[in-house]
């Protein structure tokens, strides 16, 4: 298993910004059912990434309009709500742009976000 690249906070690289993809369910809220509490520590890393230039995807197994419903009551930055993904197709997977294209859990990106 290789190492993970060590990746720096996005506010201190200088690259060009992009798209986050964030589940709603368990990242936003601190467990996976819906009415549970917010996790106001991924909320303002969002809002602050927000501020940054990030595009923010926000997706649910509970359905868009649940997500839409959610980002409006809590006003949280999304540019689009989606139902949970179930394929993603891309012709070269292999391929990420310098630091782009990983997946991490909320509490390494409340960490990459400081």
């Amino acid at each position: 298993m290789k190492p993970k690249t060590p990746v720096q906070p996005w506010h201190q690289t200088g690259a060009n910004l992009n798209t986050i993809f964030c589940d709603l369910d368990g990242c936003l809220t601190r467990v996976s059912k819906r009415g549970a509490p917010l996790w106001t520590e991924m909320i303002q890393a969002l809002r602050k990434a927000k501020t940054k230039g990030w595009k923010i995807v926000i997706w649910s197994g509970n359905g868009e309009q649940y997500v839409r419903d959610f980002v409006k009551k809590h006003e949280i930055p999304c540019d689009i709500c989606l139902d949970k993904p179930c394929i993603a197709i891309d012709d070269r997977p292999d391929i990420r742009p310098k630091q782009k294209g990983w997946f991490m859990n909320p509490q390494e990106f409340l960490k990459w976000a400081r």
